[in-house]
């Protein structure tokens, strides 16, 4: 989920710079960076909320489900423990972006 505003922060740059470089010191219109800027503010913001709210979601609700299906290995549950931890951090740097 966080890929596409990812994307598009760096490539909206690259065409800034590419744009200087062929039109000799003429960027990209204003308004065009305004309306991009939001665009990239607007997928930042949708896909960091999923993504937090899928976090929270899974923290809470995950070990009732190992539960349900008998114990847990301790392989399960690391596993389970870096997932989260890896989702975690998507969070947190995505959030920024914004």
């Amino acid at each position: 989920m966080g890929f596409p505003p990812g994307i598009l922060a760096i490539l909206w740059p690259a065409a800034e710079i590419i744009t200087l470089a062929v039109r000799r010191n003429r960027g990209i219109h204003p308004g065009a960076h305004v309306g991009m800027h939001l665009v990239i503010w607007l997928t930042g913001t949708a896909a960091g909320g999923l993504i937090a709210a899928d976090y929270a979601l899974d923290a809470e609700f995950t070990y009732w489900w190992l539960d349900d299906y008998g114990p847990a290995s301790d392989r399960q549950t690391a596993g389970y423990a870096l997932y989260l931890s890896i989702e975690l951090a998507l969070t947190i740097c995505l959030w920024p972006l914004v």
